[in-house]
């Protein structure tokens, strides 16, 4: 085992040092200048404050504050900085104030580009809001304002945003009552900006919207491992000696669904699969009475994944832990004269995934319980190197 230990400490040292975000991107300095680089990507929840970047990929990284940037991107994310009025008030009841008018304050901010044409439209998030962007008549980033407040106890809103936004019917798709039902929502705000920027220019499209989507993968799985188990009495059982069985090799067949995650560019996923167990060995010990183990069933698997990118795009290390449950047990399955009833157990695994198809990966299954009687229980605990193909 101290080899699996070995192993599972090297790919968590890969996971602290993985150079996988840092992606070709550009930032505009002070001076105008755009500066081509590496920019760790982040998939930003919220919008940042700084970027982290490397001149290439053997270079040690930086971090460059929002007052040295004027803009950047990487991907098909971009962000401006700006100064701006900013109102931060928050939608949650116990929070409201009682005022209509927006509590402005100047701030200095990144804003998310969401939709560039014949009228920009972006938005700024933290972990309480978010709040949308447009270009006013002096080129400058001016608040969407839509807030909720108290008046008289009950929760009114000042929707003055839709005010900001006759503009948009100049464009023949589009009506007063679109602009009047609009909601202060970013996909519904995206789609009335594409389709008055479209009527501007036929081959505008947004790069700014192409929303990263979850993904499901198959895996039929093999592999082969070491399995031993033992028989503990607790020292109850005065003529019973513990039982160390024989270390054994045994095969894994299974089938592993995924899910790839929308967000975190698609670096998480959750794993649900099921899989064959079988174990037997001989009570080899000077016990009157034997209690020799026979293991068959069926197992199931739930569990998270996280995906770390090499230098090679095609290459990437592989986390993953979760819960087994035990779904089937044969009926000749029994610790000498006890009954087995596998209890739930928990799961650890690392390795490699190429070309996202196929994926090699060392686990680790320490101390299922088989059973327990009393003071009596018994367990097995394997490793194993699976390999699994993804035929979608």
């Amino acid at each position: 085992m101290k080899y699996f230990y070995l192993f599972f400490a090297f790919l968590s040292f890969s996971f602290i040092n993985a150079q996988n975000n840092f992606e070709d991107g550009y930032y505009i300095n002070n001076s105008g200048d755009k500066v081509n680089c590496l920019i760790k990507n982040i998939d930003w929840k919220y919008n940042p404050e700084f970027i982290t970047i490397k001149n290439d990929q053997s270079n040690d990284s930086k971090k460059i504050n929002i007052n040295l940037i004027k803009e950047f991107s990487v991907s098909d994310v971009k962000f401006i900085r700006s100064t701006v009025l900013l109102e931060r008030s928050v939608e949650f009841t116990n929070s409201l104030s009682d005022k209509f008018d927006p509590e402005l304050k100047e701030e200095t901010i990144f804003l998310k580009c969401l939709s560039i044409g014949k009228a920009n439209l972006y938005s700024y998030k933290d972990s309480n809001f978010i709040k949308f962007f447009i270009d006013n008549d002096l080129n400058k980033q001016e608040q969407l304002v839509f807030k909720s407040y108290l008046k008289d106890g009950i929760v009114r809103v000042n929707n003055t945003y839709k005010s900001l936004l006759i503009f948009l019917k100049n464009c023949e798709n589009i009506n007063a009552e679109d602009i009047q039902k609009l909601k202060y929502k970013e996909k519904e705000l995206i789609e009335i900006f594409n389709t008055y920027n479209t009527c501007y220019d036929k081959t505008f499209e947004n790069n700014f919207d192409k929303k990263t989507k979850g993904k499901f993968n198959i895996y039929p799985r093999v592999g082969i491992g070491s399995t031993k188990g033992k028989l503990e009495t607790g020292g109850n059982l005065n003529t019973f000696d513990d039982v160390s069985y024989e270390n054994k090799p045994s095969t894994f067949f299974g089938l592993e669904l995924e899910y790839i995650l929308p967000f975190n560019n698609n670096k998480w996923a959750i794993t649900l699969e099921g899989y064959n167990v079988s174990y037997s060995a001989e009570d080899n010990t000077d016990n009157l009475q034997k209690f020799d183990l026979t293991y068959e069933g069926i197992n199931s698997a739930i569990g998270v994944r996280y995906y770390m990118y090499l230098k090679s795009t095609k290459l990437r290390l592989l986390l993953n832990s979760g819960i087994i449950v035990p779904l089937s047990v044969n009926s000749n399955s029994k610790f000498g004269r006890f009954e087995l009833n596998p209890s739930t157990s928990l799961y650890f695994g690392g390795g490699m995934s190429f070309n996202k198809k196929i994926n090699a990966e060392l686990r680790l299954f320490p101390n299922a319980n088989l059973f327990k009687a009393g003071s009596v229980a018994g367990s097995i605990n394997s490793v194993g190197l699976i390999f699994s193909y993804n035929i979608l």
